[in-house]
């Protein structure tokens, strides 16, 4: 289980935009502002177990919590927190805590630019991943099915493989 502060203010995770620099930059990566806060514990589970006990979310659920002025906050299959508000025009700016390499330069405090969207039961994003030495690093896109198990929210396939139900998929968080 992971711990993460919460952005009190979400007007200092805008305020960042492209200046996210030195040690607010890597405090706001991590998952909060500087001014501190409550924490959030955010879990992963296997597919396994979201396919056998999870409910994929309808069109219609999914619509009520991924809207404009969202805030967003998930944790990745590989650990790490990425945190970002949705625009009402379809992007947003995000923060890792997610250590991003390029060439042989690894980095903390990546952010990116990127595109939210919904398509049916699915969570759709595109985010080009840049760090504040190295430029852009990486690019992530994906559609996700959200699963409810046991009261929290999951990021996952849809239609699940079997080698992608041994894999664990972290929970996200949709709040305001």
């Amino acid at each position: 289980m992971l711990t993460l502060p919460r952005c009190r203010f979400p007007s200092c995770m805008r305020a960042l935009g492209s200046r996210l620099v030195g040690f607010a930059g890597m405090a706001l990566a991590a998952g909060g502002c500087a001014t501190g806060g409550s924490s959030i514990q955010l879990t992963s589970v296997t597919g396994d177990d979201l396919v056998r006990e999870g409910k994929i979310l309808s069109a219609g659920e999914l619509n009520g919590l991924a809207r404009p002025g969202t805030v967003l906050v998930r944790l990745t299959p590989n650990g790490a927190v990425q945190r970002w508000t949705s625009g009402a025009d379809g992007t947003f700016v995000a923060q890792t805590t997610m250590t991003m390499e390029y060439g042989r330069t690894p980095t903390t405090g990546a952010w990116g630019h990127g595109r939210w969207a919904l398509h049916d039961k699915t969570y759709c994003l595109h985010i080009d991943w840049i760090t504040k030495d190295n430029g852009k690093v990486a690019t992530e896109k994906s559609c996700y099915a959200v699963y409810r198990m046991d009261a929290r929210l999951f990021m996952a396939p849809e239609n699940m493989t079997p080698s992608m139900k041994a894999e664990r998929y972290g929970e996200v968080r949709f709040g305001s």
